[in-house]
């Protein structure tokens, strides 16, 4: 790709999340949230690749991923009022959709198209696909690796300020004492925490959390650790002994992959 192919894509993008305005500032949050969550997740995905140590992935490809990623969270968000996939639609779909139906990636060669596509489809998959060529893998590992960093940059945040409650953010969770013992048991596996079992905004977190199972570069790693992202969320989980274990076997892990 090219520098003005992903200009022109930055340009459409920009004046299609614009369209999803209302004017009002209660009802333009949702749409706000998502573009910038998109916009960081660019910058986080450039950061990922620049510090890459066998070369660079091409720029211009990592940055349309990045850009399109979260695409179809604008319909999903128009649609459903919500962006619980559980509610909905997976929004990965949905942005393969909207990459269709807009032909965003008509300027591109059938191999940039097809590693954009599936790093597009497969950012949010439970675990990503093996049966893929390692180039694909390469993209999807990197979109997967920045959107769990910001995510978990931008929960860090909110639980750290939070004097509101915001449903948008929580998915509606119900901010309980309480917490799943099925994802607690997945966790100390050291295996995915499925969003089927989570119940409430503890589950949401816990689930953030064992994100740190499914990272793939020793940077998305450090810059977890240097933000001091886990500690943030932990500091509001329940206090308790087996939640301490999760605490302990999380921060153990990390140190282990820097």
């Amino acid at each position: 790709m090219k520098q003005e192919q992903i200009n022109k894509l930055k340009k459409w993008f920009d004046d299609y999340s614009s369209k999803y305005y209302k004017g009002d500032e209660k009802l333009d949050y949702p749409v706000q949230l998502k573009y910038n969550h998109s916009k960081r997740v660019c910058k986080e995905a450039s950061l990922i690749n620049n510090s890459l140590p066998d070369g660079m992935l091409d720029k211009y490809i990592v940055e349309t991923i990045a850009l399109f990623h979260d695409l179809g969270r604008f319909e999903q968000y128009r649609i459903y009022k919500t962006f619980n996939d559980r509610l909905s639609k997976n929004h990965a779909v949905l942005s393969i959709q909207e990459m269709n139906k807009h032909k965003l990636l008509i300027d591109c060669t059938s191999r940039e198209r097809y590693l954009i596509s599936n790093a597009v489809r497969y950012h949010n998959a439970l675990t990503p696909p093996i049966n893929k060529d390692n180039e694909t893998k390469n993209y999807i590992n990197i979109i997967r690796d920045a959107d769990k960093l910001d995510i978990l940059n931008m929960f860090s945040d909110y639980y750290s300020n939070k004097n509101f409650h915001d449903k948008i953010i929580e998915l509606n969770l119900p901010d309980t004492s309480a917490y799943s013992k099925s994802i607690v048991n997945n966790i100390f596996a050291k295996k995915p925490a499925l969003m089927a079992d989570m119940k409430n905004l503890n589950d949401f977190k816990l689930i953030q959390i064992a994100w740190i199972y499914d990272i793939n570069y020793k940077k998305t790693y450090y810059e977890i650790k240097k933000r001091h992202l886990i500690e943030n969320i932990t500091e509001k989980l329940p206090k308790n002994a087996e939640i301490e274990k999760i605490i302990d076997q999380i921060f153990s892990f990390i140190e282990k992959q820097i």
